[in-house]
């Protein structure tokens, strides 16, 4: 599902928006899953789309995890 009507009406209420990503990030540094790659990894597997430098990049600099998670 593309995302962007609802992104759009959330900025026009100035209601923050946070992606996906960023949720799992989040859940990480939070402590309630063990590994955002492999969460992440999983998401991908089922067909979610994300950028793979984003990705290797946010997890590296947010939770010190790698891209792609070693098996």
């Amino acid at each position: 599902m593309d995302d962007a009507a609802a992104r759009k009406c959330a900025h026009s209420f100035s209601i923050p928006v946070k992606g996906t990503l960023a949720v799992v990030l989040l859940a990480k540094q939070r402590g309630l899953i063990a590994s955002a790659a492999e969460l992440i990894q999983a998401l991908v597997d089922v067909g979610f789309r994300l950028d793979e430098q984003t990705v290797r990049a946010a997890l590296a600099h947010t939770v010190g995890e790698t891209w792609p998670p070693r098996a």
